[in-house]
């Protein structure tokens, strides 16, 4: 009986001490070492925690004039934001770059008996003034009722429009007159390097929106076409 009774303490004590053991048992955690490249360009939103098996969540935000450019360290990804589930220690570098365009469009406008070519765009080294070499004047409108196109609202009257590769908002103003036809149609192709945004042509009064990311033509009524307008947005 006394065998019975010291075997008996002995299991309490054993299960005691390992239901003891079981609750003061902490979740295995990984370090987390986030880093900002170059360090002024934004900052990294986390959530998720550090530990061992949960999905954890790093968004990248990028300060003004900047754009997220991926991320490098023990997981390379543009992903953003980027989710994982933590299995180990993890050093991450959210990398931007500094917001540039560098992008052309080729546009034709046509009434079927005349057509003229033109070139908006943003490119490095343009201003949004009047560049002698990349800029290119608009000549005097031709006579009688010829179509004539130029690109207004600056200095001068412009064919080739291209401005600054650093702005977030571009505003061409595209002058119609002339033309012989009732209904006028415009063209675009793009040549693009870098483009971070939307392009939409509109007329001053909203009447109708079209992309030109997305479409290459539009249709419009010679009367009501005197001044449209192509409006670049930077959109991350």
């Amino acid at each position: 009986m006394k065998n019975v009774f010291i075997i008996l303490v002995t299991v309490i004590g054993m299960l005691f001490l390992s239901a003891c053991g079981n609750f003061g048992s902490e979740a295995e955690t990984f370090n987390i070492s986030v880093n900002v490249n170059p360090p002024n360009a934004g900052s990294v939103l986390t959530s998720g925690g550090d530990e061992a098996g949960n999905t954890v969540q790093f968004f990248a935000v990028p300060n003004t004039g900047w754009v997220f450019a991926g991320w490098t360290g023990s997981v390379e990804s543009f992903d953003n934001p980027l989710t994982f589930v933590l299995e180990n220690d993890i050093n991450l570098t959210a990398n931007f770059s500094i917001f540039s365009n560098n992008y052309e469009y080729l546009l034709l406008l046509s009434d079927q008996n005349s057509e003229v070519e033109l070139r908006l765009g943003q490119q490095p080294g343009a201003t949004d003034f009047f560049d002698s070499g990349v800029d290119l004047e608009s000549p005097p409108p031709p006579p009688g009722n010829t179509l004539h196109a130029w690109f207004g609202g600056g200095d001068r009257d412009l064919l080739w429009d291209y401005r600054n590769a650093f702005s977030p908002e571009v505003i061409w103003d595209l002058q119609i007159s002339g033309g012989q036809q009732d209904n006028l149609t415009l063209t675009w192709s793009r040549q693009v390097e870098e483009f971070n945004g939307s392009l939409i042509l509109t007329d001053q009064n909203g009447t109708f929106e079209t992309d030109m990311t997305s479409q290459n033509s539009q249709s419009v009524n010679a009367a009501q076409a005197e001044s449209l307008q192509i409006i670049y947005r930077f959109e991350e």
